[in-house]
């Protein structure tokens, strides 16, 4: 019989960390090579694209990783599946 405590852990990391931190993972890779086409031309004009672009970057990357630390009893987050897996490790 499977514990529900380690049923829970499988579930936040299936359903909420990997997901989440994978796409942090692919928005940094876009965002990166982006820049690097941007960089490559020099024909592109200045814009407020660029502002834009790196400012919803920052924000949306500052948000997961924020969501990723909290530890509040109402979410399933890495922060709280560390902490959850520390006092009681011997689950494991």
């Amino acid at each position: 019989m499977t514990d529900s405590k380690i049923e829970k852990w499988r579930r936040w990391h299936a359903e909420r960390i990997e997901p989440e931190v994978l796409a942090m993972h692919s928005h940094r890779a876009v965002f990166q090579k982006v820049i690097e086409i941007a960089d490559a031309n020099e024909q592109l004009p200045e814009s407020l694209f660029w502002g834009y672009f790196q400012d919803t970057y920052a924000v949306t990357q500052g948000a997961a990783v924020r969501r990723q630390g909290e530890v509040s009893p109402r979410v399933g987050s890495l922060a709280k599946l560390i902490a959850e897996i520390a006092e009681d490790a011997e689950k494991l």
